[in-house]
């Protein structure tokens, strides 16, 4: 709570409001990707994706189901003397490729991930 004090929130009750803000908005964009990702199937004729456990198929997919088949990915750095001296993508297959593209994401997220991937220029 004191962050969000710190980001501008005056009183409880304006953080409060806040959180239910930021989480509108983010059950609002998992709705988009679903709701994407099913058009896009419908588009190019694909009735169900194998993306549940065990390579069960979904007609549906909803953000915990596309959750769980991404868990694998992971990105692997050999480090010596505090380098990087190779970096890759682990578990990315060719059915990550296709969920990838009938989200519309760059598969190109994924392939170029690197060390500190999560930091902005500057930062």
């Amino acid at each position: 709570m004191n962050v969000l004090f710190a980001l501008g929130a005056s009183d409880i009750k304006e953080t409060k409001t806040g959180i239910l803000l930021l989480y509108f908005f983010a059950l609002m964009i998992v709705s988009l990707i679903e709701r994407n990702i099913r058009l896009n199937m419908e588009k190019q004729k694909i009735e169900k994706l194998p993306i549940l456990p065990q390579g069960m198929n979904t007609k549906k997919p909803t953000w915990n189901n596309i959750r769980y088949f991404y868990r694998d990915i992971h990105l692997s750095l050999i480090i010596k003397d505090k380098i990087t001296i190779q970096a890759d993508v682990q578990g990315f297959s060719d059915l990550h490729k296709r969920v990838c593209e009938l989200a519309e994401v760059p598969c190109s997220v994924y392939k170029n991930l690197h060390d500190r991937w999560w930091l902005f220029d500057g930062t």
